[in-house]
């Protein structure tokens, strides 16, 4: 094969790669990992501390996760922005005193 024509398959290459990176971009869903951490969060220490908000917050976290793979979702879960959301209200969450002052986090906005 000629060197012209193997610039040209190479040439043809990259721009199928770049013309099907739009599309393989556009396909996977945007999540807001932090939020998902936050959520998941408040979910673990609130499904304990306040079953009564157990519901909903698993709902709002359906919806954060909404268009995503079980794949995607693991994935997401190993990310450093995950874990330090993740890890921030769990420390908090730990650091909270009394039955009352639980089911205050877990109904104020900081637990929805």
């Amino acid at each position: 094969m000629s060197s012209r024509k193997i610039a040209t398959l190479i040439i043809v290459s990259a721009l199928a790669g770049f013309a099907g990176a739009p599309a393989a971009q556009a396909a996977a869903p945007t999540l807001d990992v932090q939020a998902i951490g936050i959520t998941q969060a408040a979910l673990d220490y609130c499904g304990k501390v306040d079953p009564s908000t157990k519901v909903r917050l698993e709902a709002k976290l359906a919806d954060l996760q909404k268009g995503a793979n079980e794949d995607q979702l693991a994935r997401l879960r190993r990310t450093e922005n995950y874990r330090k959301a993740y890890d921030s209200v769990s420390e908090f969450t730990a650091k909270i005193e009394g039955e009352r002052n639980g089911h205050r986090f877990c109904s104020e906005p900081a637990g929805k």
